[in-house]
């Protein structure tokens, strides 16, 4: 039988290993890998419904967003290149809601009139 304190022992060791190799993990750094990664495509096999959503855009972290008005959501957003064009103004964006992960695949962006 394996004692209690041999296998709480062996994360410590792997961790002051990794350490000293030099592969500890920067958390700035997995950040910024996880948010430079596509978000997921939307799932063909699911029927996707278009809809309409009214906002701002804005940057948050490494990621454009739409901060949707007047509920203060945040939406991430699936096509960066586009939602660039639009940083910090006022916008209609028609598209799909991956409601996993909260993405909006976008459709079209358009200015919203004031």
């Amino acid at each position: 039988m394996v004692r209690l304190s041999r296998i709480l022992r062996i994360p410590a060791i792997a961790l002051g290993l990794g350490a000293i190799s030099g592969l500890a993990i920067n958390a700035n750094a997995v950040s910024a890998f996880q948010q430079s990664q596509s978000p997921r495509q939307p799932n063909p096999d699911r029927p996707t419904q278009i809809r309409t959503f009214a906002g701002t855009i804005a940057k948050n972290g490494f990621q454009f967003v739409l901060r949707e008005s007047p509920s203060e959501k945040w939406y991430q957003l699936h096509d960066q290149e586009t939602a660039a064009k639009f940083d910090g103004k006022a916008v209609k964006v028609s598209g799909t809601l991956d409601g996993v992960g909260n993405i909006i695949h976008i459709r079209s962006i358009e200015e919203a009139r004031t």
